[in-house]
């Protein structure tokens, strides 16, 4: 059994939240009881440590601010993205085909020049595929659906939202701070 505490950890000189784990280490797997990254986020569950590198982890957000996580990973324009998250993720398989199931849910925030009262995603993946689908972003009765998906093999040469899209039903046209007109 093994207890890792961090505090005043920084990162590109950031100041990142507490880290504490507890976890079991034997010659075949890593069992994580808990990895708590501050109080937002915490990951349990089993690493294989021998072929196929079995894993199933469940990693749990729990009101998270966006802010901080577009501050920690220094985006361009942190104020882009503001509001609380919620989520739960499921990841399981082979090291090398990992499948991932999950959800997010943010209330009352903003992503880019759109503010929403509810976001709701929900992801299924594959190997380094995440698609997103039966996901929407609502603001009073408009809804946009989301749609598309992320490669993670590109993560780090790309924005990670190039293959995502957003759908407008007819009632979004009303939505509060843009003017959607119809031509021809």
């Amino acid at each position: 059994f093994g207890k890792l505490y961090s505090d005043n950890m920084t990162l590109n000189a950031s100041a990142l939240p507490q880290l504490k784990i507890f976890f079991k280490l034997t010659k075949d797997e890593l069992k994580l009881y808990s990895l708590n990254f501050g109080k937002s986020y915490c990951l349990k569950g089993t690493v294989g440590l021998r072929e196929p590198f079995e894993t199933n982890l469940y990693f749990e957000i729990i009101r998270a601010n966006l802010r901080d996580i577009a501050v920690m990973t220094k985006a361009k324009r942190p104020g882009v993205v503001t509001g609380i998250m919620n989520g739960l993720f499921n990841i399981k398989g082979p090291l090398n085909n990992l499948e991932t199931s999950g959800f997010i849910g943010g209330r009352q925030g903003k992503i880019g020049p759109i503010w929403y009262d509810s976001a709701n995603i929900m992801i299924k993946g594959a190997g380094p595929i995440i698609n997103i689908a039966d996901s929407m972003i609502t603001q009073g009765q408009a809804t946009f659906t989301m749609e598309g998906y992320i490669d993670l093999r590109t993560i780090a040469e790309s924005n990670l939202l190039d293959y995502i899209k957003l759908r407008s039903d007819m009632k979004t046209i009303v939505w509060d701070g843009w003017d959607i007109s119809k031509d021809s």
